[in-house]
């Protein structure tokens, strides 16, 4: 074998290992900009007790929200939410029709739920969402001096 045709075996070798195939371009992929962030919240605020009290009661609340929203690229992101809320309604002036012996209550309320939710992004700006869930909220009437209320502590409905 000469020494040009080696040559020529191998320049044909090297051309044939150096070309590239671009038929699948990768573009570098953009996250969501909640994707795989983790969120908390602690909120507080009043209570408007709208019942069947001649006089509607204000008193107070607090929520806690957490929600962690799983890595994605895409323009939505799928996430799990939970929250737990705790509070007082109250109201006085004796019930207005069905209970006139009762004068005033004030009851604690708990809640505490959680569901699924995704945001889909609409520009840097808007990001709306839609949330599935379900809650459990829990009370029991009770009067300022935190007895149960007659028909509670008998445990009747009606």
């Amino acid at each position: 074998m000469n020494v040009g045709n080696t040559f020529y075996y191998l320049l044909l070798i090297v051309i044939l290992f150096t070309f590239t195939s671009n038929a699948q371009t990768s573009g570098i992929k953009e996250y969501h900009p909640l994707s795989g962030k983790l969120g908390l919240s602690l909120e507080g605020g009043t209570t408007f007790t709208l019942s069947d009290f001649v006089d509607p009661g204000w008193s107070h609340y607090g929520r806690f929200t957490t929600e962690y929203l799983f890595p994605s690229t895409q323009i939505g992101v799928w996430g799990l939410k939970g929250i737990a809320m705790f509070g007082y309604l109250q109201g006085s002036g004796g019930a207005s029709s069905t209970r006139p012996d009762l004068n005033e209550f004030k009851t604690s309320i708990f809640s505490l739920g959680g569901g699924a939710e995704y945001l889909l992004k609409l520009s840097d700006n808007v990001i709306p969402y839609i949330f599935l869930g379900a809650t459990y909220l829990y009370f029991d009437p009770q009067n300022l001096d935190g007895e149960p209320l007659q028909r509670n502590a008998q445990k009747k409905i009606f």
